[in-house]
């Protein structure tokens, strides 16, 4: 079994390696194919965005006790999905669907 602290260290290291292959796209690589099929770079990225989105949602749940579920109805995941094929080169694709959620969020120590 992983220890905390470890695992924390791999989310930092992930998500930083992550903003680094994002950062990296230009407008033309953002929007070609990936290597799954039918999704596009942008589809990649809009799907780890409201991923992180929703999984913030159950850490603020865990931190606080207040009931903040992944997702808000269970039309909304596919319906934030359906929105990546335009979603902007910045900021959420998914929009702000949670007020808790922030990149900046301390670690527990």
């Amino acid at each position: 079994m992983t220890d905390l602290r470890t695992a924390l260290t791999w989310v930092t290291e992930g998500t930083a390696l992550c903003r680094k292959a994002i950062a990296e796209l230009d407008e033309t690589t953002y929007g070609s194919p990936s290597l799954l099929p039918g999704w596009s770079r942008r589809h990649v990225v809009a799907h780890l965005a409201g991923n992180a989105e929703a999984l913030g949602n159950l850490v603020h749940w865990a931190r606080t006790g207040e009931p903040t579920p992944m997702y808000r109805s269970p039309g909304q995941r596919d319906a934030a999905s359906s929105r990546a094929p335009g979603c902007p080169r910045t900021g959420s694709p998914h929009g702000s669907s949670s007020p808790h959620r922030s990149s900046t969020m301390p670690w527990p120590n």
